[in-house]
């Protein structure tokens, strides 16, 4: 199971989000991101507007969008944050770090 935590900017309050279903288009998905992370040959903009998209089509919630992605991460940990999620959707769910918005 995924989750994702975001601050709620309206509310002040912690948005969890989970998804239990991650599909096979996903997962590959998730490997052509990978390898645009390792191959860097992106924008870092380009690239996170893309990891964003990935991030808001996996989680198939109404409180997990592109605005509520960016307003509600903490910008220090955006980076390991979206990048544990499509990490998990390649490994099957498998990695242990925290994927709160603190």
């Amino acid at each position: 199971m995924l989750k994702i935590e975001l601050l709620n900017v309206k509310t002040k309050k912690i948005d969890t989000v989970t998804q239990d279903f991650i599909s096979s288009r996903l997962v590959r998905r998730g490997l052509e991101l990978q390898v645009e992370f390792k191959e860097g040959k992106k924008a870092d903009l380009e690239l996170l507007d893309e990891v964003i998209d990935f991030v808001v089509s996996v989680f198939d919630n109404p409180k997990v969008t592109t605005d509520t992605i960016l307003d509600g991460l903490d910008g220090k940990y955006m980076w390991s944050i979206l990048g544990n999620i499509v990490s998990q959707v390649v490994n099957g769910g498998n990695d242990t770090e925290s994927d709160s918005g603190k």
